[in-house]
């Protein structure tokens, strides 16, 4: 990718990640962004996917200084799939077609969005006290499938992370958010792991993308911090929306051509 373009991608990305640091969705934008300026597709989802760990660093340390985050044993555990998604996810022919999983996960948000809306009280207050074992469990099976899908391409998987922290553990979105990008420093580093040993990482294209992930993650987690709770869950209703729209037309027209 030539100069141009590099440039062209980083203030994409820090634009991008200012709402991504809170919402997720870096890679529906900037993979196929990547791929217009000529990158190889394996190449643009391995690039960034490094740069994504920049990103989620600079929310987390952002985060973690205002927002309570999940205690360590907590955290540990639930790395546990998402780690092992992101790997099979990154190693895996998946055998159901590309289309069909954009379409499920789209179909979810939707959901997701109409349980927000009727559940107007979800994601406003901060979990409080140590988790039942029935919920730890319940969300380490959604987290694997989850993070195997996020292994292989991630579009849309922060958001719908966030979604499970609130939804199955009664997180608020600012402590969604803030586990998720904590979550989402051991998905990145586990992926980008697979990604380079294929050699399919472009170092330079991932170093300034993460830079300006940095930046721009610092200043979105800052205003959602700044923002509150409410604001985040309106953020993310629309995200939800953006999001099932962008996949389900986008799949209908693919599926019209």
């Amino acid at each position: 990718m030539d100069l141009a373009h590099t440039a062209l991608a980083a203030l994409a990305g820090f634009a991008v990640s200012i709402v991504s640091a809170s919402v997720g969705g870096t890679a529906l934008i900037m993979v196929p962004l990547l791929v217009a300026f000529g990158l190889e597709p394996r190449v643009a989802i391995a690039s960034n996917k490094f740069a994504i760990m920049f990103l989620s660093l600079a929310a987390t340390l952002r985060f973690r200084r205002s927002v309570p985050l999940p205690p360590a044993r907590v955290t540990a555990l639930l790395a546990v799939p998402v780690v092992v998604g992101s790997v099979a996810g990154s190693l895996l022919v998946v055998e159901a077609p590309a289309g069909l999983t954009r379409v499920i996960i789209g179909t979810a948000a939707i959901v997701v969005a109409v349980f927000l809306l009727v559940r107007s009280d979800a994601g406003l207050t901060d979990r409080e006290g140590s988790l039942t074992g029935g919920e730890t469990a319940r969300t380490l099976i959604v987290l694997l499938p989850l993070s195997v899908y996020g292994g292989f391409f991630s579009g849309g998987y922060a958001t719908l992370l966030t979604y499970a922290l609130v939804l199955m553990l009664g997180f608020s979105f600012l402590q969604g958010a803030a586990a998720t990008r904590l979550l989402s420093i051991f998905s990145a580093a586990a992926g980008s792991i697979i990604f380079a040993r294929a050699g399919i990482i472009d170092y330079t294209l991932s170093a300034v993308l993460g830079l300006a992930y940095f930046g721009g993650a610092t200043l979105g987690a800052h205003i959602a911090v700044r923002k509150g709770s409410r604001w985040l869950r309106a953020v993310f209703l629309v995200a939800a929306v953006l999001l099932a729209l962008r996949i389900l037309i986008t799949e209908a027209a693919h599926l019209a051509g």
